[in-house]
């Protein structure tokens, strides 16, 4: 159904941009910049970081902990909110989720110390940090495996490391899902994702919530919630934690929340739940308290972003848009991405290949979304796969400078140019027009409206071609419309009527072209976003 709104005061011209209006008459018109509110509570904007492949301090072609800290001026003029390190613990991979030793840094990256160097840093620029907890599964390479393993062999069952994982004498079949022990192979042992990651025995913390392994899990949750200031957590394989079995997944899920918030009361805990199902991270969500789980229906070319940009059409987004709100409970906060180090490159899901401004309109719908937003590394720069292996997804960060990392071991041999289509980003950042200084527009339109991120939304407006669209959100006395032209090509015009509220333009975001208001007729280029609110 088509709906009008009444007139507004004005409206912004610009290139590549953002702006607050001024008053002015008919045309395209004169504008400045919003103000940047902080952000205080949990609908922020995190920054994943891969830290293997993201800044080299010292020269070894691996990425550290201090070349993230120097890095950091980067992040922050982007406007994100916080980081998110995937595990920056002691383990013999390059992408560290087999752990061995929870309460460790790997020395690839640097020391605890660093490490508390990089939360200092962070911190003192307003900003948040969300350590990557792995509790499904170890390395085979964990003191605690091998104890395990020994105290089945001998049968000592008063062995605190007995129950920490899932161990059974081998009878000449291996079960799914487990393998043989190397060094005791009348063993075998639960390892759902592979033979080098051995899971725990999650059943004995239900059973034992102060138990051995229930209290060494919660001494690495104080670890790094307490003695090192982490602010939350993201949760790696949440469904994996209980195979097949989602009630239990939901209580340790709760045991873990639970005690976290007991720590740090504000602690943001994030949780990579269901990759096809909405409903049941509902159900995680209302079983345990964990403030998000990731959209991962917005994710990827098949995901609501992706299919605005490609359909010209913002019902896409708004069908996204109120599918992530109804799968959370009142309490529960969205957390919508487009791509992780798991998924691919956004260059690829916004179809980049097209034309930029692809990428740049993919930034500016994510964060239109209501939540938590995540954005990986390498993405506000372009940064595009050359193949299809987890190594090509991870590869560096093309700083143009001596930060830049050596190539993942066993990714895709490819050019510079292959990998990063727009260049490196020092050159991207001296210019204006660049996808990095268009996300950071991006990044400041949702921090100025409180109502973006939180606001309740409806619908009000759809042009009979699709192409536009507009959306309320409300949010306190906060009443915001943004109105959407996601045609690839062409300006398209808004002509709106007589409504009860009257309605003033605050900000406008386009790759490129003018915004112009004539009499009711407001007109935004091709992929664009123009921001109005109600004044009383």
């Amino acid at each position: 159904m088509k709906k009008i709104l009444m007139p507004f005061l004005c409206i912004a011209g610009l290139a590549a941009g953002l702006a607050i209006s001024a008053c002015a008459k008919n045309g395209a018109l004169a504008v400045s910049e919003p103000a940047l509110l902080p952000t205080s509570d949990k609908y922020g904007t995190f920054y994943q970081i891969f830290p293997y492949s993201f800044a080299d301090s010292n020269g070894d072609g691996i990425g550290d902990l201090k070349g993230i800290i120097d890095k950091l001026d980067y992040i922050d003029s982007l406007h994100y909110d916080g980081l998110w390190l995937t595990p920056v613990q002691s383990s013999g991979s390059y992408h560290k989720y087999d752990i061995d030793n929870y309460e460790s840094i790997d020395s690839a990256f640097g020391t605890l110390g660093d490490y508390d160097d990089l939360v200092t840093a962070v911190h003192g620029k307003g900003m948040k940090i969300l350590l990557d907890l792995v509790f499904n599964h170890t390395s085979v390479s964990s003191p605690w495996f091998s104890k395990c393993l020994q105290a089945h062999y001998n049968k000592q069952t008063a062995s605190r490391y007995y129950n920490y994982y899932n161990v059974e004498d081998y009878t000449g079949t291996i079960p799914t899902g487990y393998a043989q022990a190397s060094d005791y192979p009348s063993l075998v042992y639960e390892c759902r994702f592979w033979s080098g990651m051995p899971d725990l025995d999650l059943d004995e913390v239900l059973a034992n919530p102060d138990g051995y392994l229930a209290t060494d899990l919660k001494d690495v949750i104080h670890f790094w919630l307490v003695n090192h200031k982490v602010d939350g957590f993201r949760l790696d394989a949440v469904t994996s934690y209980f195979t097949d079995d989602t009630v239990k997944n939901g209580e340790f899920l709760k045991w873990l929340h639970d005690y976290s918030v007991s720590l740090k009361s504000d602690a943001y805990i994030v949780g990579e739940g269901s990759w096809t199902s909405p409903t049941e991270n509902l159900g995680y969500q209302t079983a345990s308290g964990v403030d998000s789980f990731f959209n991962f229906e917005d994710a990827k070319a098949s995901g609501y972003v992706a299919q605005t940009i490609i359909h010209s059409d913002p019902y896409y987004f708004y069908q996204g848009l109120l599918k992530n709100l109804s799968s959370v409970t009142s309490t529960g906060i969205p957390a919508p991405f487009i791509a992780n180090h798991d998924t691919g490159r956004l260059y690829s899901a916004a179809y980049g290949a097209l034309r930029t401004s692809n990428l740049k309109f993919a930034h500016a719908l994510l964060q239109l979304m209501n939540g938590c937003t995540f954005l990986y590394y390498g993405d506000e720069a372009g940064m595009k796969v050359n193949g299809t292996k987890d190594e090509d997804i991870r590869q560096p960060m093309p700083w143009g400078d001596t930060y830049t990392c050596k190539s993942v071991y066993g990714s895709t041999v490819a050019s510079d140019a292959d990998k990063y289509p727009l260049g490196t980003v020092a050159a991207q950042l001296a210019d204006a027009s660049s996808l990095p200084n268009f996300v950071k527009k991006a990044n400041q339109l949702r921090r100025a409206f409180p109502s973006i991120p939180r606001g309740a939304v409806a619908q009000v407006y759809e042009s009979d071609d699709g192409a536009v669209g507009v959306i309320r959100k409300t949010y306190g006395s906060e009443v915001t419309y943004l109105a959407i032209n996601a045609s690839a090509s062409d300006s398209l015009s808004w002509d709106f009527g007589s409504v009860d509220a009257k309605l003033a333009v605050k900000a406008a975001l386009a790759p490129s072209g003018d915004f112009a208001l004539e009499g009711t007729k407001l007109t935004l280029p091709s992929q664009s976003v123009a921001v109005l609110e109600e004044n009383s």
